[in-house]
């Protein structure tokens, strides 16, 4: 987690992480009977690195804190879920609206921080719950990593007795050799999906968005037939979105129209995510463009409108002050002029 106060640039909130780490994880895990470590605990000399990997492999427990999306503790995070298959908890403030498509498919328990401090019945309500999730998951423990959940027949490495380095042929426990030893299972349909999200990025990254754009709807059908019961994810929306937008195939305008329907899965009319009201504000100003329909130009300003207001985000905010001259200079009246402008 982070130390100290630490700015959420999403919602503009300073929130004191160490009130987090004091009032609610230390004494839920001490509640829980086990030592609570943070990387600031450690006594060390060296190199701290060394001590922060040796914790997140053999620690029994991980608590991971995603609040203000701390890069740090999104690495860490990911570190321990290639290292052990269980035994993490993920948390995070509630105001944290949106998670990375590859964090959305883990469980998140949610709190409410203040700022400057907690309530102090939310301090009793979730510490209670994160003490019950530490008992819970070491007396049942379940995949809680997407690493070993999505790729069957992964075995957690071990670490040599002598303290580092390979482990020695006799070493190696026989289950554990046994299963080295079977063939890889067939990738499943998420696996499948990861390479050609990579395949996609290479794609867009080369400005080839016709193809991001074919690759990021196969995304979308293999999650379909994987998890139909499922919402869909909106990071991957919003991308297909952007690609089909910029690739005009068959016809800019077709495309556009095609990537409208993709956002409108998302509900942009009403959704709070400002990258949702971005895209779709997006695409309405270039239909405006294409056709100079003003229902077009209308949405578009209603969607940079709420995207500003909401989070007092600058990309939506310039371009609703432009849109606002564009419409200004293209009034149904003269009072609608003025007020635009």
């Amino acid at each position: 987690m982070g130390f100290g106060k630490k700015t959420d640039f999403e919602s503009g909130r300073t929130l004191d992480l160490d009130k987090t780490y004091r009032n609610i994880i230390a004494p839920a895990v001490k509640d829980a009977h086990l030592k609570c470590i943070r990387a600031d605990d450690i006594v060390h000399s060296g190199v701290i690195d060394v001590w922060m990997y040796e914790r997140l492999l053999e620690a029994d427990v991980v608590v991971a804190d995603l609040s203000t999306a701390n890069n740090n503790a999104f690495y860490e995070l990911g570190v321990r879920h290639a290292l052990r298959p269980y035994t993490t908890i993920v948390i995070a403030e509630d105001g944290m609206k949106r998670l990375p498509f590859d964090v959305n498919h883990v469980v998140v328990r949610q709190y409410h921080h203040l700022g400057e401090d907690i309530g102090y019945d939310e301090v009793i309500r979730f510490r209670k719950m994160l003490t019950d999730a530490i008992n819970e998951i070491l007396k049942t423990p379940k995949n809680d990593s997407p690493v070993y959940t999505f790729l069957h027949g992964l075995n957690p490495p071990l670490r040599g007795t002598s303290g580092g380095g390979p482990l020695a042929p006799g070493e190696i426990p026989a289950l554990l050799a046994a299963e080295l030893g079977k063939a890889s299972p067939e990738l499943d349909k998420t696996a499948t999906a990861t390479m050609l999200m990579q395949q996609a990025d290479d794609a867009q990254e080369r400005g080839d968005f016709v193809t991001a754009k074919t690759l990021l709807a196969t995304v979308r059908g293999l999650m379909k037939a994987q998890y139909p019961d499922r919402p869909e994810d909106p990071t991957l929306l919003q991308r297909l979105a952007l690609a089909t937008y910029k690739s005009k195939y068959p016809t800019a305008k077709q495309a556009l129209d095609e990537a409208a329907g993709i956002l409108r899965v998302l509900e942009p009319e009403t959704s709070n995510d400002t990258e949702t009201l971005g895209l779709w504000g997006a695409v309405q100003k270039r239909l405006w463009e294409e056709t100079h329909d003003m229902m077009y130009l209308n949405q578009a300003v209603r969607a940079y409108e709420r995207g500003f207001y909401l989070r007092n985000d600058y990309y939506n905010g310039i371009n609703l002050a432009y849109l606002l001259n564009v419409r200004a200079a293209n009034p149904e009246s003269r009072a609608d002029a003025i007020a635009c402008f």
